[in-house]
């Protein structure tokens, strides 16, 4: 029965169709045939010889199982391209084997990158569960401060056009107004006083010269008011001469007069204060830590203490002057350095560096643990130089156009001594750089802007005093000694106020160009007034004195230039705009008369004037 059923079998499935379709699934597995590739060989292998049988195992005997084999590797080597061998298959297998292996390091790799990743995940969402309430803590730190800010400037803003107002009124109605009465009133006097002599210049009768009685009355009043002020100023310096060791040499017209009356003095103050009042209205309204220094700075200081590198890539300390621009200049209101020269709130000849809100500024992050290396890395370690340039420059260049009066020697020497300590001391107010012979220009272009602004305004009213206030009479010797010599007395001192202005713009040298100083005082005073005044002087022998005057006030270095012709080289070559003036000394030199002591006294001071300038025509005097 069991020997029925395999034959039944085998007559349905042969041996040789089992044994393709195991090999095939093998190749396929491994090599890459299709199911369908198996199933072709399959078909050959039923449709080949019937010879094929099956052993007791199941296995193909005979010629079925080469022909199954034969057909699977040629169909494995007309898909491959190459020569089927066992080495080949083997090869195959091993570059099977190490793809595998690549994708299963591959997946490895990838599982332990995402296990870092969340572990990673994990940490940091512990860090920001821990960092929560800092950061909670900066954003509301942050918000608070951009409220301040956009108040601070909101609030800024509508104030700076009241402070503006109440500048305008200081500078306009107390110190150019009492500037411009000053000045008016030198120039009248010195027209009257040559009105008065200009009978005597012109030999006629002095009645012919007589105006309307209203104006003969004023100007009688005006020369009695004149007259009274050189009296108590000849007073005064007699009582400072006394209290003295030396005598001080003093001519005639070298004294400002800028005395005022009581009355005058009265109303100026009364107006002064009303302005100030109205200055304490303006933030009247608002809290202290939005109009004072203090408070300001209190918040900046916060700023950088939290968030120092926010505060640095903000540029705070570059906007913090800027800030406090508006506070400050309502601080600096009634500021006047040229005009009062021991300020109450002030120390030094600059009067603001003895306020509370410069030593604020000198403090401001200031830290227990500094150190140089801290200190040299500071953002603010230049604020205080910075408000000193966007402040003060600007208020020195108003009032230095609103109340200087460049013909006074105690304000020239005052500001002098002001610009010259804020160009010294303070870092970012660019020095003074001389420039060539052949350059106009006062500064160089690295200059600080409002430096420049502000010597631009020295030179502006220098030249516009040079023009309106340098007036000398020149008349013949007999009108000079006619009358008891009034004439002669009006030329003295109209020709001391000349060197006086003289002396004021040679004050600014070192810190404006000598090209613009040398203009002004050598061609436009010395050769236009001064040397026209020395050929008509009476006594050679003042005239020598006077020369001698002019050459100390003059800087050594303007004297004689080296050969390159800057006026800083040492040479022994005479300056060019001095010419005129050694040909003056060179004729003087021949008008004095050797056999006095007087005279030979004299004529040396005019050989050493001369040697001096670096003429060689020294030895004919």
């Amino acid at each position: 029965m069991e020997k029925w059923e395999s034959q039944q079998i085998r007559k349905g499935v042969t041996g040789a169709q089992i044994t393709a379709v195991q090999q095939g699934t093998i190749f396929s597995s491994h090599v890459g045939i299709t199911s369908q590739e198996i199933i072709e060989v399959n078909t050959v292998v039923s449709t080949s010889s019937p010879l094929t049988s099956m052993s007791g195992s199941g296995n193909i005997i005979g010629p079925d199982r080469s022909l199954a084999t034969e057909v699977a590797i040629s169909k494995l080597a007309a898909q491959s391209g190459e020569k089927v061998t066992p080495d080949s298959v083997k090869r195959r297998l091993g570059e099977r084997l190490a793809s595998l292996k690549e994708v299963s390091r591959r997946h490895v790799a990838d599982r332990e990158k995402v296990l870092e990743e969340v572990s990673s995940l994990k940490k940091e969402a512990g860090d920001r569960e821990t960092s929560a309430p800092s950061l909670a803590r900066r954003f509301r730190f942050y918000q608070e401060l951009r409220g301040y800010v956009t108040d601070l400037v909101e609030c800024l803003d509508e104030k700076v056009s009241l402070i503006e107002g109440v500048e305008a009124r200081m500078h306009n109605n107390v110190w150019r107004k009492r500037r411009d009465e000053l000045i008016a009133r030198r120039r009248q006097d010195v027209q009257d006083q040559a009105k008065e002599l200009a009978p005597i210049a012109s030999a006629r009768v002095p009645s012919s010269m007589r105006t309307n009685p209203e104006e003969e009355e004023a100007q009688v009043r005006r020369a009695a008011e004149r007259e009274g002020r050189r009296s108590r100023r000849r007073r005064a310096r007699q009582m400072a001469a006394r209290s003295t060791t030396g005598t001080l040499k003093h001519y005639e017209g070298m004294s400002s007069d800028d005395e005022q009356t009581e009355l005058e003095v009265v109303a100026y103050r009364k107006q002064k204060e009303v302005i100030e009042g109205d200055c304490h209205k303006i933030f009247e309204d608002v809290v202290e830590e939005f109009c004072t220094v203090r408070g300001v700075l209190g918040r900046w200081e916060q700023w950088r203490s939290e968030e120092e590198n926010s505060y640095q890539e903000a540029y705070a300390s570059l906007c913090l002057p800027r800030v406090l621009a508006p506070i400050l200049r309502l601080n600096l209101l009634s500021w006047n350095p040229i005009v009062i020269p021991d300020d109450s709130s002030g120390a030094g000849p600059c009067g603001f560096e003895g306020r509370k809100w410069f030593d604020l500024l000198l403090m401001y992050g200031l830290r227990e643990t500094e150190t140089e290396e801290s200190l040299r890395n500071d953002p603010d370690l230049k604020l205080v130089s910075l408000v000193v340039e966007k402040v003060v420059l600007p208020k020195l260049t108003q009032l230095v156009d609103c109340s200087w009066d460049p013909m006074s020697t105690s304000q020239t020497l005052r500001l002098v001594r002001i610009v010259a300590k804020i160009i010294e001391e303070y870092p970012t107010v660019t020095p003074y750089i001389p420039p060539s012979s052949t350059d106009n220009s006062i500064l160089s272009p690295s200059s600080a802007r409002a430096l420049r602004a502000l010597l631009l305004a020295i030179v502006d009213r220098l030249r516009e005093a040079v023009d309106n206030d340098v007036f000398i009479p020149i008349h013949p010797k007999h009108v000079m000694d006619a009358k008891g010599g009034a004439m002669g007395t009006f030329f003295q001192r109209q020709f001391w106020s000349a060197v006086k202005l003289l002396r004021n713009v040679v004050a600014w040298a070192g810190i404006i160009s000598d090209s613009i100083l040398g203009d002004l005082a050598l061609h436009s005073i010395l050769n236009r007034y001064l040397l026209a005044a020395l050929r008509t002087c009476p006594d050679p022998i003042d005239a020598v004195s006077k020369c001698r005057m002019i050459v100390s006030s003059l800087p050594r270095w303007w004297l004689c230039v080296g050969s390159s012709g800057n006026a800083k080289d040492k040479g022994d070559e005479l300056n060019p705009k001095l010419k005129m003036f050694a040909s003056q000394l060179m004729a003087l030199g021949q008008l004095l008369d050797a056999t006095s002591p007087a005279g030979r006294e004299a004529a040396e001071e005019v050989a050493s004037i001369l040697k001096l300038l670096g003429t060689k025509e020294t030895k004919k005097t």
